[in-house]
């Protein structure tokens, strides 16, 4: 059926963006339009279920991995819809899928050609002019749109590309291919007669990101979605269902489900609800509120110290619920220790799902289904197979083959779910801090690895640190080998190796060294023993002759005996002076300097912040 027959409640909206999209057919509008709006709001569906099916209400069919058809309309073409957060990979696909409908060769079908074709080339353009490289890329992008159209049989048409939670951009580990799919989009859609037009959903919070990027600041249209209000959530409820022959018992059922939403984000819960509540009661009765109770019966969440805990009943509790029951069929108490193989390893994994935003807000990511650990793979599937959570795909890393990919269905999960929220609190300060590392990783290599770009030794080890502290590894972050060359060796042992790499030249093993200052020097003969005694590791030196040739001058060679000695493997360190410095039988002892004339002299202050450091 068509998607339009189930979308209610939002018919002025969709009035607005069409508004938008007739002013842009005859040249009087911008062609990138953003539609904003919070978190839950329901940005997609006033897309794709209220605006696209009234502007192409014709469906072409496709057999491809990413959707099922096409639509066209006398003004506009609309592949299908992609996240974002694919980058230019997802543009491939949608217009890998045009071509299939159509009717072209199935050799010009393939995402992988269409991808080379829509790339921007800067290799060849070299990174003085990446904007020559990206003009060309549009021009192009905007010549394969023309050829699509001609064969869609609608050549005054234009081309409507519909990119998904476009926040993705900003906030993904794989920013890099996104950035360059926003860059390719925003040029060209530049000119007020080019056939391309894109609409786009972005969450409010992520507005100032968008504005900030090269070129966006002056290219945008703007709708603003504001919550839906309480008084049409019924409408949502009841208008699909009346369509589809199915009711409520009793009438006033949907008002209930209304009233226990209570939420800003109320959308997917009532979704989410509603489906399980519609697979419970089945399509030939109506929905009962016995069967609403029976399935979501009061729940308490734990609220942050200092707050009274939280009732949620019905819609509100339906997530909790969920989420409670997956976990209790696969053997999971939230209650044990931290440490639980299992336990550690869910946790990790919902680290990977989640990120703190700009403001603070706990938000999705996409991560790579293979950086799972195996063990919480089925836990995860289980959310799937409830919906709480999404499967996906994207190209790979190397670009060779796609990979498979798992997100957070909606982020009302971060809110109702109190054991993940409880997570997320716990470990904040670490997200955010990772979130912090990336970006400056990133950011170092978009300026060609300046060393400017580098934090200072004592930033890096007191960021991993700070991280070790926490559940949150750095390895497990989908730009792990960035970020690995960003921070530079952060492990002692590795350390250890590298000072005794002779590879490594003088300069490299001072800095390594300070980093094994700052982590505490693990080699024995740099530091101190118990009771702050110098721990000096003595080499023997055996006895024996020794023999000096002296080739210039009037003195003789010499010969003589010597005993055995012993030598200190490394000069006396910083740390090592200092205790002697200040013990009480130390450098102050009178016995020390009997039979020296003159004062003590002064022992100097200490020069070298570093421990290890040999004084000198």
């Amino acid at each position: 059926g068509d998607d339009a027959a189930i979308f209610f409640g939002r018919d002025s909206e969709i009035a607005e963006v069409m508004g938008v999209l007739e002013r842009r057919a005859r040249n009087d509008a911008k062609g990138f339009i953003l539609v904003l709006g919070a978190s839950g709001s329901g940005k997609s569906s006033l897309v794709q279920a209220g605006v696209v099916p009234q502007i192409a209400r014709v469906r072409i069919p496709v057999n491809t991995a990413v959707a099922e058809h096409l639509r066209r309309g006398e003004k506009w073409v609309v592949p299908p819809p992609f996240p974002a957060g694919k980058g230019l990979q997802g543009l491939a696909e949608c217009l890998a899928a045009a071509c299939q409908a159509a009717g072209r060769p199935r050799s010009e079908c393939r995402t992988r050609a269409i991808s080379k074709q829509i790339t921007p080339d800067l290799a060849e353009e070299g990174g003085a002019d990446t904007a020559t490289a990206y003009e060309r890329a549009a021009h192009d992008l905007g010549g394969f749109a023309q050829d699509l159209l001609d064969d869609l049989g609608r050549p005054s048409a234009h081309l409507m590309l519909v990119l998904d939670q476009l926040e993705e951009v900003f906030g993904t580990n794989r920013a890099k291919d996104s950035e360059d799919l926003l860059q390719l989009v925003l040029s060209a859609v530049s000119g007020y007669q080019s056939k391309i037009v894109v609409l786009a959903t972005l969450r409010s919070d992520y507005l100032n990101a968008f504005q900030t990027f090269p070129n966006a600041a002056d290219a945008y249209e703007a709708i603003l979605l504001d919550p839906m209000s309480i008084g049409r959530f019924a409408e949502v409820i009841r208008g699909p269902a009346s369509r589809f022959g199915v009711g409520f018992e009793p009438e006033g059922l949907p008002d209930r489900l209304v009233k226990d939403a209570e939420a800003d984000d109320a959308l997917p819960l009532l979704a989410h609800a509603l489906q399980k509540l519609y697979e419970r009661c089945g399509p030939s009765g109506p929905l009962t509120q016995a069967a609403y109770e029976t399935l979501f019966p009061p729940v308490s969440v734990k609220a942050p110290e200092g707050r009274k805990e939280k009732i949620y009943e019905g819609v509100a509790a339906s997530i909790k619920k969920t989420a409670d029951d997956i976990l209790r069929a696969h053997n999971i108490d939230p209650g044990e220790p931290a440490d639980s193989d299992l336990l550690a390893d869910l946790r990790r994994a919902f680290y990977m799902l989640s990120q703190v935003g700009e403001y603070g807000q706990f938000a999705r990511h996409t991560a790579a289904w293979s950086k799972i650990p195996a063990s919480a793979k089925p836990v995860l599937d289980s959310f799937v197979e409830k919906r709480l959570l999404t499967k996906g795909s994207r190209l790979g890393a190397e670009a060779e083959a796609e990979e498979q990919t798992v997100s957070v269905t909606h982020e009302a999960l971060f809110r109702v779910w109190d054991v993940l929220r409880g997570w997320l609190e716990a470990d904040r300060s670490a997200l955010a801090l990772r979130r912090q590392i990336r970006m400056a990783a990133q950011q170092w290599q978009s300026s060609g690895y300046s060393k400017n770009r580098l934090w200072s030794d004592d930033r890096v080890i007191e960021s991993v640190q700070e991280l070790a502290k926490s559940g949150v590894q750095l390895g497990d972050d989908e730009q792990a080998e960035l970020i690995q060359k960003f921070l530079g060796p952060t492990d002692r042992s590795e350390i250890v190796k590298l000072i005794n790499d002779e590879s490594v030249d003088h300069f490299g093993k001072a800095a390594v060294g300070l980093r094994l200052a700052l982590l505490g020097d693990p080699r024995q003969g740099v530091g101190l023993l118990h009771e702050s005694l110098p721990d000096i590791r003595w080499c023997k030196v055996p006895g024996g002759k020794v023999e000096l040739k002296i080739s210039q001058g009037t003195v003789k060679d010499r010969a003589f005996e010597v005993k055995p000695f012993y030598v200190a493997m490394y000069p006396v360190t910083w740390a090592q002076y200092k205790a002697f410095v200040r013990a009480r039988e130390g450098y102050g002892c009178p016995r020390w300097w009997v039979d020296l004339k003159g004062p003590f002299p002064d022992p100097g202050g200490f020069r070298n912040r570093w421990d290890n450091y040999p004084v000198v």
